[in-house]
């Protein structure tokens, strides 16, 4: 992915996708100022578990140089976040689920039939500032859904 922002989904999302399921997609912030951040937000993120991310100073189909595994991406920790900030050149989201088995956010009445994700992401410059206006679904207390694009 070589553009400023767009978007990191699974399969017929926001439907349930086939199992096992393996993916990555990989962020290319080399065209764009030297100090950028790759920012992540959480907007639809309704898995618990089996998504992370993977920083490299060099990444090509070949040659991976410089990898630094960070944390699981979801919004349920102790402190739920819903934005990543990730100073990288190359950044790699990584899915790997067998099954669906405590792996979905489930609230009765609410969420019983949603699966997957819809992560945003933005190259930005160290100059910029992370958007306070985000939203996911922990800390918009399940009131509804997100609804953003990338000039909300």
């Amino acid at each position: 992915l070589t553009k400023r922002f767009g978007t990191l989904t699974t399969p017929g999302f926001p439907s349930a996708f086939p199992l096992p399921f393996m993916c990555s997609w990989i962020i290319n912030a080399t065209g764009f100022e030297a100090d950028s951040f790759v920012t992540l937000y959480l907007t639809q993120m309704y898995l618990t578990r089996g998504v992370k991310a993977v920083q490299y100073s060099f990444r090509n189909e070949t040659t991976a140089i410089g990898r630094k595994e960070l944390d699981e991406l979801h919004t349920l920790r102790p402190r739920p976040y819903s934005v990543y900030r990730i100073k990288a050149r190359y950044l790699e989201v990584q899915v790997n689920l067998d099954e669906l088995v405590n792996a979905n956010l489930r609230v009765e009445r609410r969420f019983m039939d949603v699966y997957g994700f819809n992560i945003t992401y933005e190259i930005q410059p160290n100059t910029s500032r992370i958007r306070s206006d985000t939203c996911n679904v922990a800390n918009c207390t399940f009131n509804g859904h997100c609804y953003a694009n990338h000039n909300y």
